[in-house]
């Protein structure tokens, strides 16, 4: 279901029908704290690397990574 602009407040979308919480920055279930690690994510970044890839941008796109610097 598509969450309207206006129910998301900061990093929390709140579902105008079942009232759900979800995280807006991952699309996943809303936590406490930093998004947990996300193994695919991590996945992709060991590939990035072993392809010569050393710089990875956050899903949410707000950061720029040096990978040799992750995991």
């Amino acid at each position: 279901m598509f969450i309207p602009p206006t129910c998301i407040i900061d990093d929390r979308a709140i579902c105008p029908a079942c009232q759900n919480v979800t995280c807006s920055i991952f699309k996943c279930k809303y936590h406490n704290g930093d998004c947990p690690k996300d193994s695919s994510l991590q996945d992709s970044f060991r590939i990035a690397r072993r392809m010569g890839c050393n710089i990875a941008i956050c899903v949410a796109g707000w950061w720029i990574w040096r990978l040799d610097a992750i995991i």
